[in-house]
Parts: structure tokens; sequence; C-alpha cells
């Protein structure tokens, strides 16, 4: 009989069980021996540590508020190997976030983020230094200052207008809000990030669609436990990886479409449209193109910036809209009063505009919404 070569699995499945007897019989360590004085915690069970305490029953949030109930507002929990400290007092969270912030400024390598955003070279997973200074920079100053954020103001209310025509036009029967949301949220992100080729909409709009789908299912992919991440010592994990693969497939497709962008942006000899102002890929090819940016950015550095545009901000608005949109659903009197509001202020010009947004009550409902729905804890509503 011919002898066939062990499958994949088969061979993950046998790397794992030699490391978990490998863990097993080995001698834990301890804060203890190096002479530290650690936050309190539950105590750690070998391989798993604290994994199964944080497992299964109600969400991670209670979980860990249940254990901080227990063992005090700053404690020590054992993920895997991983030793981390959970702050879920406020007063602690501003000393760690903002009064020494430089302690903790550097944070660990993810297996996702390396795959992702070619090696860690975004603003989300780079390392803390010189280059990531600039990064945040960049962003802070070309992306989300006040003055560029009003800059866009005309591309925002036009969206709007488009995601209102388009409920309009369903009038009298169901529609998937999810989906109308997802193209509403990523075409705001895409015209923002990447600019508009106004004459060729339906291209554009294919490519919207596309990148946008796949930095979902890149989320998707990099979201959750990672065997890697939680035990660092298990090198060979990185080779066997599903999600290695899965994320490498999807990044491949993602940076296609990012290498088309960037080779007609350095094609194009003027403004694809007049009236539109210098979006983020402008801003970082001039920045490459004029040596302002120490170490030299490069074509890797410029897509892993726009990526994050995508992955970060696209799956986070997208998820508070949702959720928005549900305890509105949920709470019929406040609806009705931020339908109410909308109509009485806007009636007259026939359009949302920005500018009187600020006096709406639905305009607390939305900072509310954010405040009691922060986006990273929450799945996107299944549509």
């Amino acid at each position: 009989m011919e002898w066939q070569f062990p499958s994949l699995s088969v061979l993950s499945a046998l790397l794992l069980f030699t490391f978990l007897l490998l863990q097993i019989f080995k001698k834990p360590k301890t804060n203890h021996d190096s002479g530290r004085n650690p936050p309190p915690g539950p105590k750690a069970l070998r391989v798993i540590g604290n994994l199964h305490q944080l497992g299964g029953g109600p969400s991670l949030l209670v979980r860990l508020k249940e254990l901080a109930g227990r063992y005090g507002p700053i404690m020590l929990l054992q993920v895997g190997e991983v030793p981390t400290v959970i702050i879920s007092s406020p007063e602690l969270a501003q000393e760690v976030m903002k009064t020494h912030e430089s302690y903790f400024d550097e944070r660990p390598p993810f297996f996702a983020g390396n795959v992702y955003f070619y090696g860690n070279r975004d603003l989300i997973f780079a390392p803390f230094g010189d280059y990531w200074k600039q990064l945040r920079k960049i962003v802070t100053m070309e992306v989300l200052s006040p003055v560029r954020v009003r800059t866009f103001r005309a591309t925002r209310e036009e969206e709007v207008a488009g995601l209102i025509r388009t409920i309009s036009s369903r009038q009298g029967s169901a529609i998937n809000l999810s989906q109308v949301l997802f193209s509403f949220t990523y075409s705001i992100i895409s015209r923002i990030s990447v600019g508009r080729n106004s004459k060729n909409q339906k291209e554009f709009e294919t490519i919207v669609k596309d990148f946008s789908t796949i930095s979902q299912e890149l989320s998707l992919a990099a979201g959750g436990a990672n065997v890697v991440d939680l035990y660092p010592s298990l090198k060979l994990l990185h080779v066997f990886s599903w999600r290695k693969f899965r994320l490498g497939r999807e990044h491949k497709k993602a940076n296609k479409i990012l290498e088309r962008l960037i080779m007609e942006r350095r094609a194009s000899k003027q403004k694809i449209a007049e009236n539109e102002v210098d979006d983020l890929l402008d801003v970082l090819l001039n920045l490459q193109l004029g040596g302002g940016f120490k170490p030299h950015l490069t074509d890797e550095c410029v897509k892993a910036i726009l990526l994050d545009m995508f992955a970060g901000g696209g799956d986070t608005t997208l998820t508070v809209l949702e959720w928005a949109m549900s305890e509105l659903m949920k709470n019929p009197r406040v609806r009705e009063k931020a339908q109410e509001e909308v109509r009485a202020l806007f009636n007259d010009v026939g359009y949302i505009d920005e500018s009187n947004v600020h006096e709406l009550h639905a305009s607390v409902t939305r900072k509310n919404d954010i405040v009691l729905i922060p986006a990273t804890c929450y799945p996107p509503v299944k549509g």
C-alpha cells in the first residue's frame, strides 16, 4: 500500500499536542520568582492560564467586570502564555493612558497585524518610535483635524443624500439596512482616502464594493483569539496556521486594488475632478515624492495606512451605526422625537445640512450611542 504524507490538519494537531505536553511538564515561571510584586488575580492553570474564565457564558466585558469585582480595579490574568494586566477603573486608566503614557506606548506584535499591514507598517500596529509618531501626525493633520473634517463636508452631505434616496426608493418594502449602511460608510471612507473618479463612477463603485468587502473579511479573519498570539513560543504555528492562509489570501486581493490605485494616481497628470480636494492618497504620495517623511515612505507604508482607514474606520463606524439604529428601533419614543426634529429642521432646506446638526436632539442620541456602544466591543449586526 502506498504511504501517504499526513495532512496539514493532522500535522497541526500533532504539533499542538506535543506543545501541550511540554507545557504541562515544564516548571511554571511566576513573577514572584523574579522578585516582582504582580497585581492580584485568579489562579492560572497550566497551558491555558485563565482562558477558561474568559470563555463561554456572558460577554467578555461582563466576565471581566465580575473578575474585577473580586480582585480589584487592577488585576493580572494569564492569557495562554501572555501575562495581561486588566485596568477597570477610570482613575487608573487615566494614569496608564495619559499620566504615564510613555511607559505603555509599546504594544506586543500581533500575528494578524504582521500579515495584514505589511509587517506592522501601519498606524495601529507599528512599534512606538519616530516612524509611528510621523504616521500619527499625518493622520491627525490630514484626516482627523477640524480643518480637514470641514473640507470633506460636501462629500459627507452628498453621500447622506444618496443614502436617503436609496431608502426612500424602497418605501413600503423591507430593506436590509446593514447592506445600505455598509455601502454608505465605505463610500465616504473611499472618497476621503483615495478620492473618486467622477468620469467613471461605475468603476469607482465597483472598486469600493470589492475593497470594502475584502477589508471586512480581513477584519473578521484578524479578529478573535489567535493561538499564535496566545502562545508566542509555538513558532511552528506561524507556518501551519489556517488564519495566516485566510489573511494572506484576502490581503493579496486588497494589495492588488491598492497597487492599481497608486499606479493610476501617479500616471495622472492632473486632478481627476477640479472640485475635489487632496485625498489621503494624494498627501501620502506628495510626502513620498518630496522626501518629507523620514525614513522614506515606501509604497508598502502608503498601502498600510490606507488599509487602516478602511479596516479601522469602516468597521467601527458601521458597527456603531447598526447598533444605534437597533437601539432606536427598540425605543419608539426616542425614535419619533428624532424624526420630528429632523423633519422640522431640514424639510424647508430639502437636504441634510451639517451646519445645523448640532441643534438636534438626535445629535445627543448619536453621541450617547457612541459612549454606550463601543465599536470594538460589539460585533456587527447580522443583516
